[in-house]
């Protein structure tokens, strides 16, 4: 799970606890919105597993997930899910 966090921050709250990073950028990421529970998420990870698929890509590189809105009732969650991927010859 990804929280965008300023490094001030991490230190001042999270302390020994956390360790701020910065991802490497990709030149291709198909990316999937997952709205509900978290519970629930693999019917996106297997609907963009699919999309990549259909549409001629591989997937190069580990998946990041994105808790867009991680707060409230489950059934209003909102995740991005996100393979770095490239086109097959």
């Amino acid at each position: 799970m990804a929280i965008f966090l300023s490094d001030s921050t991490v230190r001042a709250d999270w302390g020994e606890r956390v360790a701020l990073c910065e991802l490497p950028g990709v030149s291709r990421m198909a990316s999937h919105i997952c709205h509900g529970s978290p519970h629930a998420i693999v019917k996106g990870y297997q609907a963009l597993g699919s999309w990549i698929e259909a549409n001629g890509s591989t997937i190069t590189g580990p998946n990041r997930k994105v808790s867009l809105r991680w707060s409230g009732e489950l059934d209003d969650y909102l995740t991005e899910i996100q393979f770095p991927v490239e086109m097959v010859s």
